[in-house]
């Protein structure tokens, strides 16, 4: 520890009772870090809110999103005392003001738009701890850390000794050294961080086409995920996580569903192709229906301006 490190090394650790799973659009799930066990820790460390650390007024941006969807950004500024000094960190945060809800005929459900009324104070709370990364709060968390079940375990076991004010068990003050990986990447942290980005990039994908690409470009990468990440690479039922292998194949499977579409040359095909994929379709994720919804009405509409052309 040095005195660079000495707060990050302290707000760093992560009581695992105060934490919860959470899944994101894509399949990916990960551990969510509880605002309120946050604010206390800060307190902890720094002293009382308003005193040994706090925030400036937020300030609030309203974007209009896709299908009269609303989103709404919050940036604040937070500080904290180190020394006597007034230091100052920035953070953003955003969620969904109104969401559009498609009709389900299934459920006898309506097509419909849902205020959340609770927005604003979720972008503000995402914003604020967004801050305070900055200075360390709950970094082995953001470093993947809590992958390593045997980590986790450690920090249970020492934050209930410090709860019962007993002397933790002697596993150190930082987690056991790990040894390095073969391949690419030496750790797993950053092994974790490259797949991360390269299912970004899966998601972006277009065409099976650009997928064929992305899968050649990183395959050393993903059998690196295979080998020393299997939670990663198969999923994680208990937290509902499909995992990066069934991630690669709902991808190929949508982006072969629109290659068949855009394939077809008229909108007698599009009918035609519409009616035999149709149950597919329905089994489509929310936003891979609004994916294909756009393909279609462009690829329609470039039809019909050939048509006029034709003509």
């Amino acid at each position: 520890m040095s005195e660079n490190t000495a707060l990050w090394d302290t707000l760093g650790k992560t009581d695992p009772s105060q934490t919860k799973g959470f899944k994101r659009a894509g399949g990916f799930s990960g551990t969510a870090v509880k605002p309120m066990w946050v604010w206390r820790r800060l307190t902890e460390q720094l002293g009382p809110c308003g005193t040994g650390w706090g925030m400036e007024k937020p300030a609030y941006q309203m974007v209009p999103g896709e299908n009269r969807e609303v989103l709404v950004f919050c940036t604040v500024e937070a500080w904290y005392i180190e020394n006597g000094e007034r230091k100052v960190v920035f953070g953003t945060g955003g969620d969904k003001v109104v969401t559009y809800i498609k009709a389900n005929e299934q459920y006898n459900r309506p097509e419909r738009w849902e205020n959340d009324d609770e927005a604003f104070k979720k972008a503000f709370t995402d914003a604020l701890m967004n801050a305070f990364k900055f200075v360390g709060v709950a970094a082995d968390v953001h470093m993947g850390m809590f992958d390593d079940n045997k980590y986790v375990q450690a920090l249970r076991e020492e934050f209930a000794a410090n709860e019962r004010g007993e002397q933790p068990p002697p596993h150190g003050d930082e987690p056991a050294p790990r040894s390095k990986l073969e391949g690419k990447h030496s750790s797993k942290s950053a092994l974790q961080a490259a797949i991360k980005g390269i299912v970004g990039k899966v998601g972006a994908a277009q065409t099976t086409r650009e997928l064929d690409a992305i899968e050649l470009e990183y395959a050393e990468d993903l059998k690196q995920c295979e080998r020393h990440l299997p939670r990663w690479w198969l999923g994680d039922p208990e937290k509902d996580f499909a995992g990066v292998k069934a991630t690669l194949a709902t991808r190929r499977a949508f982006l072969g569903l629109v290659d068949t579409m855009l394939a077809c040359e008229t909108k007698a095909q599009m009918t035609a192709f519409m009616q035999q994929a149709g149950d597919t379709i329905d089994g489509l994720s929310d936003a891979e229906r609004r994916e294909f919804e756009s393909a279609w009405a462009a690829h329609e509409s470039s039809i019909e301006q050939m048509d006029r052309v034709a003509a």
